[in-house]
């Protein structure tokens, strides 16, 4: 089943160039399929925004954009580990890549932008 979620940081607070901002989707799980960022209130080209699962300990981001004030869309994949931690290949050298598998909620921040500035997270998600 394909499920949609969408959210929004709140607006930013802080000085113009440094404010920063953040939301949380309601719960979900599964995989994430693609992800749309829709800019709000014209932040400026130096805006940083990242995405990810609020409940892994690692904080690795599903989607990083720096420097960075262009709405985008995306399909983010990761590359498979074992349990060494060493990348999965097809033939030692093409990596297999697999979409995020997320539970919890996720978290989309953004910094580096003004007062007020804000950002929509659209995903679609495998579940």
């Amino acid at each position: 089943m394909i499920d949609l979620v969408k959210f929004s940081t709140d607006p930013a607070i802080g000085s113009a160039g440094t404010a920063s901002a953040s939301g949380f989707s309601p719960p979900v799980y599964g995989k994430v399929l693609s992800v749309h960022v829709q800019y709000n209130d014209n932040p400026p080209s130096t805006a940083d925004l990242s995405l990810y699962d609020d409940g892994d300990p690692t904080q690795e981001p599903i989607v990083q954009r720096i420097n960075n004030n262009v709405d985008y869309r995306c399909y983010p994949r990761r590359p498979l580990q074992n349990n060494t931690n060493a990348d999965l290949t097809y033939d030692g050298t093409r990596k297999i890549h697999e979409a995020y598998v997320v539970h919890g909620k996720l978290k989309g921040s953004l910094t580096q932008v003004n007062q007020g500035n804000s950002a929509t997270f659209t995903v679609w998600m495998e579940r």
